[in-house]
């Protein structure tokens, strides 16, 4: 299984534990991680992997809060023990966060955290 694929997962396991929806174009508050980018780091071998991605933390608040509520849950949660098949992350690291607030079609206010993160990974 790809890396990319083998985080997404975990993720995904990972924030249901911790109680949060992960999808519904109208299901507030909520976590999608997305644009995971796997890079092998030139090992012959191909046992180690560099993965970046977002997750963006979306709630119906005209204030961020809430949302920075739920990105400290998620950075104090998921570290580098978190378990993904076939693979041990070694590295966890937060790079940014990012946020922004959204009119919805409704008029209703969205507040968005972006997190930028990165893993290491190595093949087991």
């Amino acid at each position: 299984m790809r890396p990319e694929y083998a985080l997404l997962i975990a993720i995904n396991t990972k924030l249901k534990a911790l109680g949060f929806q992960i999808e519904g174009v109208n299901t507030f508050p909520r976590v999608e991680v997305h644009s995971l980018i796997g890079t092998e780091t030139g090992e012959k071998a191909e046992t180690q992997w560099v993965v970046t991605g977002l997750m963006d933390i979306i709630t119906q608040s005209s204030a961020p809060d809430s949302a920075y509520g739920i990105v400290n849950t998620i950075t104090t949660n998921i570290n580098e023990s978190l378990q993904v098949s076939g693979y041990n992350v070694y590295i966890w690291v937060i790079e940014s966060t990012e946020d922004f607030e959204e009119t919805s079609d409704n008029d209703d206010v969205i507040s968005r955290v972006l997190i930028r993160f990165r893993a290491e990974l190595n093949k087991l």
